[in-house]
């Protein structure tokens, strides 16, 4: 890792994020070998990017399971 007071917590973050060891590791490797504060913003961007889509693809999920789960109990027999 090139900068070791930044890269650990947005290893981690990117971690949370649901990117792969692959995935982190292609970004860091896309870094210059002093990356500027430029350089980290744009790791920050891309992981908020890759987060709410993330998030949103889970939203979706998350609706249409309720959605099924919603016609499921209303077609209970007794």
């Amino acid at each position: 890792m090139t900068n070791t007071t930044q890269a650990p917590p947005i290893f981690m973050l990117a971690q949370r994020v649901g990117l792969t060891v692959r995935e982190i590791a292609d970004i860091f490797q896309a870094l210059p070998e002093k990356p500027s504060a430029q350089d980290w913003a744009r790791v920050s961007d891309s992981l908020v990017a890759s987060a709410e889509a993330r998030v949103a693809d889970l939203r979706r999920d998350l609706d249409a399971l309720q959605a099924v789960t919603t016609k499921c109990t209303t077609r209970v027999v007794r």
